[in-house]
């Protein structure tokens, strides 16, 4: 059986991290909805086409898939973690 040190100030952190992330997930939301609301497809061609994109646009779907990148890095660092810590088998371990 594996004990795990968690600490109250351990679980305030990591929920304020997911958080964090979400309101940056809904920021983006956001303003890719103000992309989608003014966009006039009879004059701009295909939606989410980077052609028809302004520089603005471009940088902040950039920003985007860099922040999803990220996320997918952070998940595989921290499940890489979680198998180390079931893989050891110690009572000392830390998760994080």
């Amino acid at each position: 059986m594996i004990k795990l040190n968690i600490s109250i100030v351990d679980v305030v952190k990591w929920t304020a991290i997911i958080v964090l992330d979400l309101c940056v997930f809904m920021f983006y939301g956001v303003i890719f909805m103000g992309y989608e609301d003014t966009y006039d497809h009879l004059k701009e061609g295909d939606c989410w086409d980077y052609s028809n994109m302004n520089l603005k646009m471009k940088v902040i779907l950039f920003c985007f898939y860099g922040w999803i990148i990220l996320n997918i890095i952070e998940l595989i660092s921290i499940g890489r973690k979680v198998y180390k810590l079931i893989k050891s088998n110690t009572n000392n371990s830390h998760l994080f």
